[in-house]
């Protein structure tokens, strides 16, 4: 319960105390050695009139007597009666009635008092517990709602800490996920200062605050009084921190650190509810995204040559299936060149295969920079390549062409072969006709590329329309 709402409870306990004993009344709290006046009726007590905080804890034990006192700061003129009302979510408190009520009736007439004082106590914690609870089922729900939106991964993990870091009035936050194949937790987010100063840390389950967290996969809150300690690291303003597992049924998907609140209060046990409240809709949005990453990639993977980032043959011929079949249907061209390294067999056999590779990766960067956005780069197989141009006729065709034999030309030139010569490509390009399939269109190319190494090499040939 907030300190605030047991003020508020012990002012109106204060207020109907008065009434009742036609005199004042005052309320005062201990947390540790502390005292703190809650409420005085009827008119409130100035600080520096204050009584000592052992003139206070003279007054708690006198009150198990019964005995009456007189407590200097408090109207020193008057006796009073304390009573002790026993403890309470925020510490105990202690009352202070005028007179000497040390009779039996009034001893009972006290221990009814500590009674209402702590139902008024329950009532209040009972009420805020309710306003918590729906408080965190509120900021579930609208982090749930924004992690739906999110469009990426990273933006999924950064959203979860900043969220967090808000609705806890952290000035500082991470979160670090578990990374299976290295078996060690990667910091992949923060709040309050850049990640890339902490990326490249590796965190062992089990070393390390984080990683024994990870670990126990049990969370933990220090409540250090921060205007006394000294804060962990330099970059920390107080030392009270939260770290926190995130869970997904059965697996720990990594851990969740704050530190810092913007009031430079200690964070407390209602703080650490509210982020466990919050991580079982970010779990679930960190494992979406992490099983969406795992299948894009898979996807990708199945699509994309990995030497040369090229798309792959497969990825080609079910394009050219649509690309044709949108062609006809908007009454557009489209052209298809095949493009094949000269003598590629002699590179590998004299410089070898790891030149072989940069001639072909060097190949493969110049095609995607020689064609528009919307165009279509493959590897066809081995040393050949193939590029899909959409919406080209004839003449557009040719002259992509023309375009990327020279933009090759002066790549090559950089890609020496043992022996000197320049590594040279040759060319074939053939155009979409009325009735022409997909394999038609593949074989007119292949046979326009032969006539190009027919003649010669390092030279383009166009295949006749049919």
């Amino acid at each position: 319960m907030s300190t605030a709402h047991v003020d508020d409870a012990g002012e109106w306990i204060v207020r109907q105390t008065a009434r009742i004993v036609t005199g004042p009344v005052v309320l005062f709290r201990r947390a540790g050695t502390s005292w703190t006046v809650i409420a005085a009726h009827p008119s409130p007590i100035e600080p520096r009139s204050l009584p000592e905080d052992s003139q206070l804890a003279l007054a708690a034990d006198a009150s198990a007597a019964g005995e009456a006192v007189t407590i200097p700061g408090v109207d020193g003129r008057l006796l009073w009666s304390p009573v002790a009302l026993g403890e309470g979510p925020a510490g105990s408190y202690l009352m202070l009635l005028p007179g000497s009520w040390s009779s039996t009736p009034v001893a009972e007439w006290q221990r009814s008092l500590a009674r209402a004082f702590t139902a008024a106590l329950q009532v209040t914690s009972s009420r805020e517990a309710a306003d918590e609870s729906r408080r965190r089922a509120r900021c579930a729900y609208d982090l749930a709602r924004r992690l739906a939106r999110s469009s990426s991964p990273q933006h999924v993990r950064q959203r979860i800490v900043n969220s967090v870091a808000s609705l806890v009035g952290a000035s500082q936050a991470s979160l670090a996920l578990y990374d299976e194949a290295d078996d060690e937790l990667v910091i992949v987010a923060s709040h309050g200062y850049p990640v890339v100063a902490v990326e490249h840390l590796r965190l062992k389950p089990g070393s390390g605050i984080i990683g024994r967290v990870f670990q126990n996969r049990r969370p933990l809150l220090s409540r250090v009084d921060t205007s006394r300690a000294r804060p962990r690291r330099p970059r920390y303003r107080t030392s009270s921190f939260m770290v926190v597992p995130v869970l997904a049924q059965r697996r720990v998907l990594g851990v969740l650190s704050v530190a810092d609140r913007t009031d430079g209060r200690p964070f407390t046990t209602g703080d650490l509810a509210l982020v466990r409240s919050l991580l079982a809709p970010a779990a679930l949005a960190l494992s979406w995204a992490g099983s969406e990453h795992q299948a894009l990639e898979m996807r990708r993977a199945a699509l994309i040559d990995p030497l040369t980032g090229l798309f792959n043959r497969r990825h080609l011929q079910a394009r050219l299936d649509e690309e044709i079949e949108r062609t006809r249907r908007f009454g557009q061209g489209l052209a298809l060149l095949t493009v094949d390294i000269d003598d590629f067999k002699r590179i590998n056999d004299t410089a070898g295969h790891l030149h072989g590779d940069e001639v072909l990766r060097g190949i493969a960067t110049a095609l995607r920079r020689s064609v528009r956005s919307f165009d279509l780069c493959a590897r066809y197989g081995g040393d050949e390549f193939a590029v899909l141009l959409s919406g080209s006729h004839v003449d557009d065709a040719v002259l992509a062409a023309r375009r990327i034999a020279q933009r090759l030309r002066r790549v090559l030139a950089q890609n020496r072969a043992v022996g000197g010569d320049f590594v040279t490509v040759s060319i074939g390009v053939a155009t979409l006709g009325p009735a022409t399939t997909a394999q038609q269109l593949l074989a007119r190319t292949d046979e326009a590329l032969y006539e190009a190494k027919a003649a010669g090499k390092d030279c383009i040939r166009v295949a006749d329309e049919a």
